[in-house]
């Protein structure tokens, strides 16, 4: 699966990838920071936003990927599970790729209000299939436990970076 670089209508970054913290709360890497070239190299991340991903289509295929989205209210996380589904029931990386661009005219940025219930409905659904992934070592989830930690010290400070996956 491949992302990349998800723009804000002013030019400011929308996410250069998602990632996941031990509860469940999504972290967009570069989230409103202007664009200078900080995210122009590709890696691993631990999913990517529905608006803005490209998977083989050999993948589904494999009759290994669950179609139970509809699981989850349309809101959130959707995304996220299809992601978890490619990593961990295929084995293959969700990856960032700089040099793919879109400009994303989301919700949020129109200032049009989510229904926060059904947001927290979504990420309970999600925490109930894929939670006990958020329990293993942080060892386990390398590179990318390492890059969720960097941003986990940079937003919250250093006493969360155990604690994000």
């Amino acid at each position: 699966m491949i992302s990349g670089k998800i723009l804000r209508q002013d030019g400011r970054i929308w996410e250069c990838g998602l990632l996941l913290t031990g509860s469940g709360a999504v972290i967009p890497r570069g989230r409103n920071e202007e664009d200078l070239g900080q995210y122009d190299v590709a890696r691993v991340v631990q999913f990517a936003s529905g608006c803005l991903m490209f998977m083989r289509t050999d993948l589904f295929a494999t009759g290994r990927l669950r179609n139970d989205w509809q699981a989850y209210p349309p809101v959130a996380y959707d995304d996220a599970d299809l992601a978890m589904q490619v990593r961990y029931n295929l084995g293959e990386y969700v990856w960032f790729w700089p040099e793919v661009k879109i400009v994303h005219h989301s919700a949020l940025q129109r200032n049009v209000v989510l229904d926060h219930n059904a947001y927290q409905d979504s990420r309970a659904v999600f925490l109930h299939k894929w939670g006990a992934l958020f329990k293993r070592d942080c060892a386990g989830w390398t590179p990318v436990s390492r890059m969720a930690a960097d941003v986990a010290i940079r937003l919250e400070g250093p006493e969360t970076a155990s604690t994000v996956i």
